[in-house]
């Protein structure tokens, strides 16, 4: 069953979907189509967020509920993202390596924040 909510800007789509996130990460939120992955550091076979920049779209999957924002304009798309980035904190390394005498260096992905000149990297 599908719900659909309005906030002002935004139309909020709802619904179950018995996957994993890797059915959006290789499916319908693939890079191919458009998708960027967005991390937060809840990221889990059972949990991801990806944005599409052209449609001005959040799809977030939590343990099968699925949740499809669409925005009215980039702007709201902006706002949209700067909540997310309040809510979720910096995101997590993509990678974490070590030299050979032990000091550790994190490695960050850009996390896109709606700036279509650039991409954004917080920490």
């Amino acid at each position: 069953m599908e719900e659909v909510t309005l906030r002002e800007g935004v139309k909020i789509k709802r619904w179950f979907q018995d996957v994993d996130r890797y059915h959006f990460d290789f499916g319908e939120c693939s890079s191919k189509l458009g998708w960027k992955q967005w991390d937060t550091d809840q990221d889990a076979s059972y949990y991801g967020v990806w944005v599409h920049p052209e449609k001005l779209q959040v799809m977030t999957y939590a343990e099968g509920d699925v949740s499809l924002l669409t925005c009215d304009d980039r702007e709201k798309f902006r706002e949209e993202l700067k909540r997310m980035a309040d809510f979720y904190g910096d995101p997590p390394p993509m990678a974490i390596g070590y030299d050979d005498s032990g000091v550790k260096t994190e490695y960050y992905d850009e996390r896109y924040m709606g700036d279509e000149d650039a991409m954004h990297t917080q920490q």
